[in-house]
């Protein structure tokens, strides 16, 4: 016999929870239609040129926000996508922004010949600091290096590279509108967060001064704090957190932050414990779905390692722990893998028992109410 189906004949059934991003709207299991609707409306219908952040803590949804957009609105408009995160994986450097723009310009059927002309000086410019979009953020630090590119014998031809691309995108933006018969021109930016934060904000830097063009509208999926350590890292730990807010307002016109608080759970949970053949009665959805709020969170990526690693426990306990009644032994597991996920040290303890001074010191620092909601809510088990 073979096992979980191999050497039986039989296909095994699929197993783990891949962490993929949603592709349309209709694949949404948290019921963030109204906010996809609300965003799509506004892109479609707002003055250009328009940068909108979609603001979030790593896997909390920003990809999955971003495609739903994109199906929702892509027969009236031509998107663009860039994924920073790849490009990154290959130590450009100061080419990424290079890079960026070569993609896009390509997309739009741009002349590529422009790049190399004006490569150079992005590179210079990158290399002192884009002046025009963080002059007012930087104070003196910044003032002095404005003062270096100004007295150098290229800062005019960085000024005239900077308007021709500029001139060249518009350009490029405007021909491939007339040709396509679209709105507008769309460019997602993917995984802004994931670049060493001091290239994500270089790379902010210059979406606002080269490509800030009409009928263009920029969304990126970024993360404040990552903005915000980047900003530091590039002009010093005297930026403090006002002049780095007032550096990311100036770029991003539309903050939007992930609604992640308001996700409704249950259609998710419900088909993943489906998947899993976990009894779906209301009052077992109920108890996973409180149970859940009470440990990890809403976050999409932690339930899906939340379920991956119940999934697991799962196949091996049930050939083990026989001596109760499979419902309750599959809602004891969820409960213990919640709690070893969120309160790792009190899991540790009751899984242990070792009540040395160490132990119970640790305990100490656990959040108490937490736990005490987290009880609470195993009341039906």
């Amino acid at each position: 016999m073979g096992f979980f189906g191999f050497g039986n004949g039989k296909p095994a059934e699929p197993t783990g929870c891949p962490d993929v991003p949603v592709a349309d709207i209709k694949d949404d299991r948290f019921n963030v239609g109204q906010y996809i609707n609300g965003l799509s409306s506004f892109i479609l219908s707002c003055d250009t040129p328009m940068t909108i952040s979609i603001q979030g803590d790593w896997g909390s949804g920003k990809t999955s926000m971003m495609n739903m957009i994109d199906a929702n609105i892509k027969t009236l408009v031509l998107p663009i996508w860039f994924n920073t995160w790849q490009f990154s994986q290959f130590s450009l450097g100061n080419s990424l922004a290079i890079s960026m723009m070569e993609v896009l310009l390509q997309r739009l059927d741009g002349d590529p010949d422009i790049l190399s002309k004006i490569a150079g000086g992005i590179k210079g410019l990158a290399k002192n600091a884009i002046l025009t979009a963080t002059e007012v953020t930087a104070g003196s630090r910044l003032a002095s290096k404005v003062e270096q590119v100004a007295d150098s014998a290229t800062a005019t031809s960085y000024v005239s590279e900077i308007l021709a691309l500029k001139e060249q995108f518009q350009k490029a933006v405007n021909a491939k509108l007339e040709e396509t018969q679209k709105q507008r021109i769309v460019v997602f930016v993917d995984d802004l967060d994931r670049l060493h934060p001091s290239k994500a904000v270089e790379l902010l830097e210059v979406l606002k001064l080269f490509l800030d063009c009409e009928n263009c509208v920029f969304i990126l999926a970024v993360d404040y704090e990552v903005v915000t350590l980047g900003i530091k890292q590039k002009y010093g730990s005297d930026v403090d957190a006002q002049k780095g807010r007032s550096f990311f307002d100036k770029i991003i016109q539309l903050p939007f932050k992930m609604p992640v608080a308001q996700y409704d759970i249950a259609v998710y949970v419900r088909s993943m414990m489906d998947r899993l053949k976990v009894d779906t009665d209301e009052a077992n959805v109920a108890l996973f779905v409180s149970l859940i709020k009470a440990s990890i969170g809403l976050n999409p990526r932690s339930m899906k390692r939340l379920f991956n690693t119940y999934q697991l426990l799962n196949i091996i306990t049930q050939s083990v722990v026989q001596h109760i009644p499979d419902k309750l032994r599959q809602r004891i597991l969820f409960a213990t893998v919640c709690l070893q996920m969120s309160y790792d040290t009190l899991y540790n303890y009751l899984a242990v028992g070792n009540v040395s001074i160490d132990n119970l010191r640790a305990l100490d620092s656990i959040d108490s109410h937490a736990v005490k909601q987290f009880v609470e809510n195993q009341g039906e088990i």
